[in-house]
Parts: C-alpha cells; structure tokens; sequence
C-alpha cells in the first residue's frame, strides 16, 4: 500500500506524529541514501588542494572537473523523476546507490586527469537520479509524510557537512593510500546502503494514465510570473552554494594559519569546513520554523542580503574571524532553503507540483554548477579570496529579484497550502 502526500494523516486516519517499525527502516535508509548523494557531491572539493598537486592541474581546471559532476546532478534530476514514475522508484534508488559507488571506486584508480573527469561527470550523472526518486519513496510509503522528511533533510545536512572531514581524515591517516582511500572507502559505503535498500519492501505508485502528461497551464498556481522570477533566485543561490562549496575546504586550509589551525592542511581545511556547515544544518531547522511566522518572500529576500556582506568579509578575513563569519554565513545561507521549497509549493498547482520542484532543483544544481569552473577561474587570476566576494555580488543580484517579487506580488497569500504541500515540506 502507498500514501498519496496530498492525503492528510487525519483523512486516512492515521496520527500523523507516529511511524512503525517498517517506515522508520525506509527513513533511515532513505536518509542514509540522502547522506551518501552529498558525500560524493564534496569528496572532490574536500582533496581538491591534494589532487591539483596529484594530477599537475591548476585551480581553474579542477574547477571545471567540479563543474561537470554538477551539471550532471543538477540537470539529470529533472528526467530522473519521469523514470522513476514508470519503472518505479525504488530501482532507481538501487541504480543511483551501486552507479555512484561504483564511479567513486573507479575515480580512486585514476591514474591521469582524463580519467578522473570522465569519472567525477559518470558519478554526477547517478547520484542526480536520488533527490526525485528518493523523496517520492518516503512520501509514498510513510504515513507521518512531514516528519519523514524532516529526517530525511537532516540526512542530507548532515552528509554535506561531514563529508569534508571523512574524507580528508582518512587520507590524512592512510597517506600510502592517501585520496585515493578516501574514494573506495566512499564507494563502499555506498554498496552498503544499496545492500539495505535492496531488502525494502514497498508498493509503488502506478500511475492510472500512463500517457498523462502535465502540461504547462498545470505547472504555476495562478500567474506563471512569479515562479519564473523565483526561478531566477535560485539560479543566484545555487551559484554561489556551488562556489563556496567547491573551495570552502581549500580556502580553509589556506587562511586557517597558528595555534589550534597548525596542522596537516587539506585534514584542517576539511575539518573546518565540517564544523562550519554542521551550522548550516541548525539554520535548516531554524528555517523551517520561520517558514509559518512571517511573509515568504521577505523572509528570503532578508536571508539572502545578511550573507552578501559576510561573503564579502570572508575575502578579507583569516583565523578565527573567517571561521565565525563563515559559520555565520552557513547559517543563513542554509536557513534559506526550506523557505525556498515552501514558495515553490505556493507557486505550483498541485498537478504539477513535482515538474516544478524537478525544475527547481535542476535550474538551481544545472546552471549553478557552472559556478565551480567560474569560481576557479577568478581564483587563478585574482586569488581565491577574490571568489567570495564575487559570489556575494551574484547573491545581491538575486536579493534585488525577490525585493521586487514581495512589492509586485500580491499581499493576499495566494491560498493556503494543501495538506500534501504541508507534508512535502
């Protein structure tokens, strides 16, 4: 049996704050599932300092190997979930799990630059197969849909922020092996999680019409307007999310200089970026709680210009004053998010609320990938300082967009969510 997120816990009469034994195991592999997707997303970022001198590449080229790995997740989430409705989802979670463990596997025997390209391009293109398919498993098999996914985001957080340090860690304590360690343990890990997802058992959803398509006057709730205005946020926020997270870790080890910062550089450049971002998964929270006390779209506009001037600061800052102002940074950076996904769902009519969330997703991944070769090209020709600036003037850009979406939008809410889009969220 599946649960439709648009049924309410109460319409099918269940207590929507309870899961049985059977959905908490699909939560947690769900959510294990979730953690390994950003674990390859930042295995390369997290070495990058160690692979540029490997492979005898440069900043800016390193950039663009990121950038092919993004464009391949942030583009490939759109037909992902297509597929995923007609041969299942489940299946397609098993064929992200063992595909990108397998690319990680093989990037750790890379022996030349080509190689690892073609390689971090194959893991993209799997691990873009996970958010659509995976976030339609557990609200179509768990009752408690909001909570779910709420464990189910924490995942996530949690594998962007830990996976700097694991996977500097272990090249740190296995130097013979170095880099290369650190991708077959990742790779690994993954055949694991896959071993456990292959045991679930879950009733997929069969679609009563299977040549149904949406079509476009089916995507927007009202107005198409502001859903492509707040597409073009997000392209400004995927942008500079895609920019730090590429040369945060290297940045760190760079700028991070005496005392408790004395030590290995990429170990200490990942470490510090783990205790940063682990901020970022409490602003997550905090966002979510925001998201029913004040007006959407002032509430990301006012996110979104606190971090211009904390982008700016870390250029010009070192020690401990870069690691608080970046700490600063992640948490209202990743405060933002869930009060993205909420407009998203105000903006979208139910029937077509998944092509607008594949949208979202694929427009702030695909072209926000871009920002890795970008951010590596200033790096190389003004100094890697220069890069977050740069990004804060991107996310100005997009401050000024949602300014004028709240003043031309109209102040009458444009109808309250349905309890799947409560759900969803």
């Amino acid at each position: 049996m599946y649960y439709h997120a648009d049924d309410s816990a109460e319409e099918k009469g269940y207590p929507e704050a309870e899961m049985n034994k059977h959905e908490r195991w699909i939560v947690f592999l769900m959510g294990s599932s979730h953690t390994m997707v950003h674990f390859y997303e930042q295995i390369f970022p997290a070495l990058l300092l160690t692979m540029v001198a490997y492979f005898h590449i440069e900043l800016a080229t390193a950039g663009w190997m990121q950038t092919l790995l993004a464009l391949a997740f942030g583009w490939g989430a759109l037909p992902a979930g297509y597929i995923a409705d007609r041969i299942g989802t489940k299946r397609i979670v098993m064929v992200y799990l063992i595909g990108a463990a397998l690319s990680c596997i093989y990037i750790s025997t890379a022996r030349s630059a080509a190689a690892l390209a073609v390689g971090l391009a194959t893991m993209g293109a799997f691990i873009s197969l996970y958010h659509p398919s995976g976030t339609t498993l557990v609200t179509t098999q768990v009752k408690a849909v909001g909570k779910a996914l709420g464990y189910h985001g924490i995942g996530g957080g949690l594998g962007v922020a830990v996976a700097p340090l694991l996977a500097t860690l272990l090249a740190a304590l296995f130097p013979k092996y170095g880099w290369r360690l650190s991708f077959f343990a990742f790779g690994v890990l993954g055949l694991l999680v896959a071993s456990g997802v292959a045991t679930l058992k879950v009733s997929e959803v069969r679609l009563e019409n299977s040549r149904k398509r949406f079509w476009p006057e089916h995507l927007a709730k009202g107005s198409l307007k502001p859903l492509i205005m707040f597409f073009a946020v997000a392209v400004m926020v995927g942008f500079c999310y895609r920019g730090v997270m590429t040369y945060l870790p290297t940045y760190f080890s760079q700028r991070l200089n005496g005392g408790v910062f004395s030590g290995y550089e990429v170990l200490k450049g990942g470490t510090f970026a783990t205790m940063t971002l682990l901020v970022g998964v409490v602003g997550q929270f905090v966002g979510g709680h925001l998201t029913s006390r004040y007006n959407l779209e002032k509430l990301f506009a006012v996110l979104m210009i606190v971090t211009v001037p904390l982008l700016v600061l870390m250029s010009f800052s070192s020690n401990f004053g870069l690691l608080f102002i970046t700490m600063a940074f992640a948490f209202f950076h990743f405060s933002a998010q869930p009060v993205g996904n909420t407009l998203i769902a105000e903006y979208t009519d139910p029937r077509g609320r998944g092509l607008g969330y594949g949208l979202y997703f694929s427009i702030s991944f695909g072209v926000g990938s871009l920002a890795s070769g970008f951010s590596g090209v200033v790096a190389d020709r003004f100094g890697l300082d220069k890069v977050f600036s740069v990004l804060g003037f991107f996310i100005f850009l997009g401050f000024l967009i949602m300014v004028y979406l709240a003043r031309t939008r109209s102040p009458e809410r444009m109808g309250q969510l349905d309890d799947g889009a409560q759900g969803m969220l």
